[in-house]
């Protein structure tokens, strides 16, 4: 698992060993960035990153220049972890909450102009999170893109869908919010 591109270019994470955790593949991730280029620019975007895990999709955000991300996971092993990897490259514009991925959006009190969820693939409440999601897109006070990764055996609804991109048996939906 490594940075595509950015100022933390080819930055390795170290292995993490916790088995609550699945990192978004870097074929992935090349994909999710490719489809959001064309949409963002990334150097003014202030991100939130759900179901954090190893920090990777955050600090990618970062690495390509986001003003500062917000990664909110549940688990205190991850927290640990992330904060090591911001402690080891001295990132300051990098937030964790750690906090039930759903409690959270409930509650999002900020702005941001992407969100990322990346919900375990057995995630039980993810059509829950989706309504979360479409509820603060709806109220947001400036366009919005939220991207969901989920299995492709998993549908969600698509009311204000933007398009949908398959990876294997990986799906990214992607909605946009005005």
């Amino acid at each position: 698992m490594r940075i595509i591109q950015g100022i933390y270019k080819n930055y390795s994470f170290k292995q993490y060993k916790g088995d609550n955790t699945r990192p978004t593949t870097e074929r992935v991730k090349e994909q999710l960035f490719d489809l959001l280029s064309n949409l963002v620019d990334f150097s003014d975007l202030s991100v939130l990153d759900l179901f954090a895990g190893t920090g990777n999709i955050g600090l990618e955000f970062l690495s390509r220049g986001a003003v500062n991300v917000t990664s909110v996971d549940a688990d205190k092993r991850n927290q640990f972890y992330i904060q090591s990897v911001m402690k080891e490259l001295k990132v300051t514009n990098w937030n964790f909450v750690r906090q039930d991925a759903l409690k959270f959006v409930q509650s999002i009190q900020l702005d941001y102009d992407i969100i990322f969820a990346d919900p375990p693939y057995l995630y039980s409440q993810i059509h829950d999170l989706q309504q979360q999601l479409h509820s603060v897109g709806v109220n947001h006070t400036k366009t919005l893109i939220v991207v969901i990764e989920h299995p492709i055996r998993v549908k969600l609804k698509e009311e204000m869908l933007l398009f949908k991109k398959e990876i294997g048996d990986t799906c990214l939906s992607v909605y946009k919010y005005h």
